[in-house]
């Protein structure tokens, strides 16, 4: 089984999220991020760290301390990954960091960071603010629109595989959004 440190390392990875991010969204210091990843220094966080930090990334500690390969969290809201993902795919779309982003919104970056990363649910106001700073239907956070209007908004490229992959894989990956766009759509109804 994977290490705390290789499965902090990891998650941070998958979601985007520097050690200065991190470090600011979970009130510690960028070293001390660092110190837990660097394997080699048998440095671990107390059990209260461990849980906000399972929180952050919406998986269990269990999973975080390399106790299970399975990283759900039973706690973990599917109904703040949509935004979360969707927050997270716009500002990349628009080549916006997190920090300019925050800005331009006028508020905290930890608190952005946790939004797009699903650690905390998007308030109905700050999801209006979102709408507006990016010119798009409120819905395109919550999944509500089709997935055309969804791709002209992000670029299609967004949802595209990628052409260095097996041509099985595309289909794969191809099926897969197509199946969650279907279920987001029966979810509505």
């Amino acid at each position: 089984m994977a290490t705390f440190a290789e499965r902090l390392k990891s998650l941070r990875a998958q979601h985007g999220v520097t050690q200065k991010e991190l470090a600011l969204a979970i009130s510690v210091s960028r070293s001390t991020v660092a110190g837990y990843e660097a394997a080699s220094k048998n440095r671990e966080p107390d059990f209260e760290l461990v849980g906000n930090i399972a929180a952050f990334f919406g998986v269990s500690a269990d999973y975080l301390l390399g106790h299970t390969d399975e990283p759900d969290s039973a706690n973990v809201d599917a109904d703040t990954r949509m935004p979360a993902r969707r927050l997270r795919a716009i500002r990349e779309s628009r080549n916006l960091t997190r920090q300019n982003l925050a800005y331009e919104l006028s508020v905290d970056t930890a608190d952005l960071i946790r939004y797009e990363v699903g650690a905390d649910a998007i308030p109905d106001e700050f999801l209006d603010r979102l709408a507006e700073v990016f010119d798009v239907d409120r819905d395109y956070f919550t999944g509500a629109l089709p997935k055309e209007d969804v791709e002209e908004i992000l670029g299609k490229t967004l949802f595209e595989a990628p052409v260095n992959i097996a041509p099985q894989t595309k289909q794969c990956i191809r099926d897969f959004i197509d199946f969650m766009v279907e279920r987001d759509k029966r979810r509505r109804r």
